[in-house]
């Protein structure tokens, strides 16, 4: 005779494999086992401040950019173009280029450069800014652009990144 204990773990023991097992095969087959693969960066424009001269005779915004180069041959830099730099309630500005004299730097494989992009502000700008605090964090979007030995390379388009700056005031 059986001894009923020893069946019912028995059972027990066989359903508790059969369900770690159909556990097992439901993850293999559900879930994505490499996560998708993204293109490597080749080159990249990174924002770190932003100053505003307003005592300077013509009131300029200047924002410097870290580019960075991730090959290993040099490229030529074409373009950093700034489309808005949001200042506040209902305050941006647009249009800000690359310094000219900075567009074609060869930027050496692997390393990075310093460069400026900057603006002349019209009275206009002026008058909305200088109710600005001194010190502040906003958002700027931009593109960049740049050659290697054969193409265009264009950085990924960015929506806004937070970079913290400064006003420079009348008087201040």
């Amino acid at each position: 005779m059986t001894d009923p204990i020893s069946a019912t773990v028995g059972v027990l023991t066989l359903g508790q494999r059969l369900a770690g097992a159909i556990r097992w095969l439901w993850q293999r087959f559900t879930t994505k086992r490499w996560a998708p693969r993204s293109a490597p960066l080749m080159f990249e424009a990174r924002p770190i401040s932003f100053t505003i001269d307003l005592a300077a005779q013509i009131p300029r915004i200047e924002i410097r950019f870290y580019v960075i180069n991730y090959l290993a041959k040099p490229v030529s830099l074409e373009d950093v173009h700034v489309t808005r730099l949001t200042l506040g309630e209902g305050l941006s500005l647009d249009g800000i280029r690359l310094v000219p004299a900075l567009e074609g730097v060869v930027i050496p494989g692997r390393e990075s450069r310093l460069v400026f992009c900057t603006k002349n502000l019209m009275d206009s700008e002026v008058r909305a800014i200088e109710s600005l605090p001194t010190n502040m964090t906003t958002g700027v979007s931009f593109t960049s652009r740049a050659k290697g030995k054969r193409r265009a390379i264009d950085a990924d388009p960015m929506c806004a990144i937070a970079i913290e700056g400064w006003i420079n005031k009348r008087g201040s």
